[in-house]
């Protein structure tokens, strides 16, 4: 039998109990993380992009999964680029010694 590839990072129904529980019962990060058996960090993350992009949970009720997913990714993408421009390009360090 094949076995299922590990999947990384949340399933959008875990993603979308993190921002109800944070947004619309305003539960703390440490019950946040016991109820849905995530790290409090990683509930945070979720909590404080939403709150980053000022998204209501009612809106979030609305939204279908990709159209999140987007929106909650956006902020990682630059986040990856401005480490990108940070590092040194270690190629053309070793190619100019050369």
């Amino acid at each position: 039998m094949a076995r299922k590839k590990k999947q990384w990072g949340l399933s959008m129904r875990k993603i979308r109990e993190i921002l109800r529980l944070g947004l619309q019962k305003g539960k703390c990060l440490r019950e946040i993380s016991r109820s849905c058996s995530i790290a409090y960090k990683t509930a945070g993350k979720y909590l404080r992009r939403a709150k980053e992009i000022s998204l209501k949970y009612e809106q979030i009720e609305k939204m279908e999964d990709t159209e999140l997913k987007r929106l909650l990714a956006k902020g990682r993408e630059s986040e990856e680029t401005r480490i990108r421009h940070i590092l040194p390009k270690w190629c053309e360090e070793r190619s100019r010694r050369q």
